[in-house]
């Protein structure tokens, strides 16, 4: 007897509440930290680049080139109201009402804010989000999403889902073996070698107390792990063409490997994302008789039809995100070949964020350089500035932050492998090469600006900035065992301090910052 064809509609119905919850979490992390990233006494103010985009879009249309609803306004008030739809929109969304209205109100806040965050929100995850959330809209009902019971999702719109989860967890794994095939040939791949966890686990941005521990594991675990990592990425995508049981084998196999990155590591809802990406593996047959039962119940054939009749509209979409798709592929596989990306950058408006590249890991990091700012009111007592997150504080514990992401601290950690290039090929580090989000981020902390400085948690300067400040360059590394005893978690090493700056006001107010025997 002809085995009877696998439905979704029960891991279709829990991935869209799941993904309001994902949702809801972006927006709240966002807008509790926008005012200071991108907001008017922000960093990176959106108003101001909204207007540098218009100019640079002069005669074209702007919301083509840069889809974003701020175009309408991108006030503070504006800013926060994006973010309370994405909110409201998420809890509807949870609770089964409007699911489709619903997806397409969070795709289009969250897109509108990806635009305007500018380097805040240049994550994979949030690009992930983005594609993840543009299909849902295609698998979605109408107007209510009832607990295990739903209608059947169109079967191409679940395949569209399975084939980003096969881009991200496959480009993850090859990107590990090829990334060294352009450049220096003479740098040893870590991940070949199988020594990438062997620092893995203090030099990623934001680690958890777990990671000192797993650092101390044997050498033969790290490299057994590496082949763990490997295995699932490169071999358990394929799983996914191979009918529903070895689906739920890599369903089994990339839920464990997000379970484990989560253990030692603040991946914000990267994990949580992924998760319910390999969720849609499951087949109604994995869950209970009585979810079961229910489904089959609610199977109407007018409800159905219309359900797949969105098929036909994503016929066009199907084509273009597997042809795009495999060319970011081919260019992850052969990254020396530069026909692959030209072509998929020519026909995929990446303005929208609907069919992206994926690759986690690249490269990995051996050493962690940290920034220390630090302020002082006489030039003689230094205080440091403490980020909330990042290592500051030897005894200091590495701190739980997912699934929130403190976007500031993630962006200390690229500026710092920065200044590391710098001071490695100059044997200083000056200044003129630090990002300018960098720049402007220190000007609004000694301007006083307390949108900026809500971003950190310190309390020296809170009611008045500094009078003076210095910069460092720090090597950062756990602690070995046999130094558990000092309460440590950390140890360091100064490679290289700024001169005293003194910080001070012209008559017309602007802020100088000058070495200070000048």
């Amino acid at each position: 007897m002809k085995e009877r064809e696998p439905t979704y509609i029960i891991s279709t119905t829990l991935f869209i509440r799941c993904l309001g919850a994902i949702y809801l979490t972006a927006f709240l992390s966002l807008w509790i930290q926008i005012d200071g990233l991108f907001g008017s006494d922000g960093i990176f103010p959106a108003s101001a680049f909204l207007e540098q985009m218009a100019r640079y879009y002069a005669g074209h249309s702007p919301f083509l080139e840069l889809p974003t609803l701020a175009w309408f306004g991108a006030s503070d008030t504006a800013l926060h109201v994006l973010c309370g739809l994405g909110v409201l929109g998420s809890l509807l969304l949870i609770f089964g009402l409007l699911p489709l209205p619903m997806l397409v109100l969070l795709w289009s806040c969250y897109l509108s804010l990806f635009h305007v965050g500018q380097v805040f929100l240049s994550f994979q995850w949030d690009i992930l989000l983005l594609e993840a959330g543009f299909l849902a809209i295609f698998i979605a009902p109408l107007t209510r999403s009832r607990c295990f019971s739903d209608f059947p999702p169109p079967r191409i719109a679940l395949w569209l889902l399975w084939w980003l989860l096969f881009r991200l967890m496959f480009e993850s794994g090859i990107v590990k073996l090829t990334w060294n095939d352009v450049g220096d040939l003479s740098i040893e791949n870590v991940w070949e070698s199988l020594t990438a966890l062997e620092f893995h686990y203090w030099t990623q941005p934001l680690p958890l107390p777990t990671a000192w521990y797993a650092h101390q594991l044997p050498g033969w675990i790290q490299k057994m792990s590496v082949v763990f990592v490997l295995a699932i990425e490169l071999l358990l995508p394929f799983f996914i063409i191979l009918g529903r049981r070895m689906r739920r084998v890599a369903c089994g196999g990339f839920i464990m490997l997000m379970v484990i990155i989560a253990l030692t590591g603040n991946y914000n809802f990267f994990n949580l994302l992924t998760m319910i990406l390999a969720m849609l593996l499951i087949d109604d047959e994995f869950w209970p008789t009585r979810f079961r039962d229910r489904v089959v119940a609610l199977q109407h054939p007018q409800w159905i039809d219309w359900h797949q009749s969105r098929s036909y509209v994503l016929v066009p979409f199907t084509i273009f995100a597997i042809t795009v798709g495999a060319l970011q592929m081919a260019t992850a596989i052969s990254p020396a070949s530069e026909w692959s990306r030209a072509w998929a950058d020519s026909i995929n408006p990446q303005q929208w964020a609907l069919v992206n590249s994926y690759g986690l890991f690249r490269k990995m990091t051996e050493t962690r350089p940290e920034i220390v700012i630090e302020g002082s009111r006489d030039g003689n007592r230094w205080t440091e500035y403490e980020f909330c997150f990042k290592p500051g504080r030897l005894e200091e514990p590495p701190h739980f932050a997912a699934p929130h992401q403190p976007r500031i601290d993630w962006q200390m950690w690229f500026e710092a492998l920065r200044w590391e290039r710098v001071h490695q090929a100059t044997g200083s580090v000056n200044l003129r090469y630090a990002s300018q989000w960098f720049l402007v981020f220190l000007q609004r902390l000694l301007e006083g600006k307390s949108a900026v400085y809500d971003l950190l948690c310190t309390e020296e300067f809170s009611q008045a900035p500094p009078d003076y400040v210095r910069l460092s360059l720090y090597q950062y590394e756990f602690t070995g065992r046999e130094q558990g005893d000092d309460n440590a978690w950390w140890q360091r090493r100064l490679e290289w301090m700024s001169p005293t700056f003194r910080v001070s006001k012209t008559p017309s107010g602007r802020l100088e910052i000058r070495p200070e025997n000048q």
